[in-house]
């Protein structure tokens, strides 16, 4: 039964991750985006996906383990290049709302 609480908590972390990603790239490309209807959506993503995290968090210490907190590298690449987009592109609203869609599909792939 250990082995599969360690596959277990290795998957719920990993969701953490990505929960932890999502976060700071909305929050990222809310503080970016001009629109007001954008900025709200994304905000409530922010919202949603903390109370996910959380859950994810609250499974992980039942299995007598210690939840992630951070994100992963490879998004933090991704949200590298929500703020270069943002900087190049003068902060157009339709760049990073493509952006934050193409970190969504990931997170789902996820």
């Amino acid at each position: 039964m250990k082995n599969d609480n360690h596959e277990t908590i290795s998957i719920l972390n990993g969701l953490i991750e990505t929960c932890e990603d999502g976060v700071k790239g909305f929050r990222t490309a809310a503080a970016a985006v001009k629109h007001p209807a954008a900025k709200t959506l994304f905000t409530s993503r922010v919202r949603a996906i903390e109370h996910a995290a959380s859950e994810l968090q609250a499974e992980v210490q039942r299995l007598g383990a210690t939840p992630e907190t951070t994100g992963s590298v490879a998004t933090k690449i991704h949200r590298g290049w929500i703020d270069l987009n943002a900087a190049v592109s003068g902060q157009n609203d339709a760049a990073i709302i493509t952006e934050c869609e193409r970190g969504e599909q990931v997170a789902v792939h996820n």
